[in-house]
């Protein structure tokens, strides 16, 4: 349910804002990034879209630390149980970019204000930065 980079970043980082400033909508940290990157205002809406499956194939892991040292520490401990790094992190064809289009309510009129060209890169970029604009609707909401 992430489209890229830009997406994930976004939600990450209302979510941290939002534990600072103390006006986080869940108890914890991770429940928050889940609601920002589901653009919704609910936690159980946000936990249904995004939450994990018995037919999930990837996992995306956010870690967070003050010391890089740390985070890659933590990233060495935690590969053995979900894998490898994909890279690049964000491959999906045309057809799943339009299906996420269809879960988040994107319509083609919208993405196309952010359209560069039509390649399936820009696609996913403007489906990305459509979200965006979303997530910070969470924030302010």
């Amino acid at each position: 349910m992430i489209v890229d980079e830009l997406h994930l970043l976004s939600a990450v980082q209302n979510a941290v804002n939002a534990w600072k400033g103390g006006y986080m909508k869940s108890r914890g940290l991770d429940v928050e990034i889940a609601v920002y990157a589901s653009a919704q205002h609910q936690i159980g809406r946000a936990l249904e879209l995004m939450g994990v499956t018995d037919e999930t194939e990837a996992v995306m892991v956010v870690v967070l630390g003050e010391q890089l040292d740390g985070v890659k520490e933590c990233m060495r401990t935690l590969e053995p149980a979900i894998g490898k790094e994909i890279t690049p992190a964000f491959r999906m064809p045309l057809d799943r970019i339009k299906a996420l289009m269809k879960v988040f309510n994107i319509s083609e009129s919208e993405v196309a204000l952010f359209l560069t060209r039509h390649d399936k890169k820009s696609w996913q970029r403007a489906v990305s930065k459509c979200l965006v604009s979303r997530i910070s609707q969470v924030a302010v909401g």
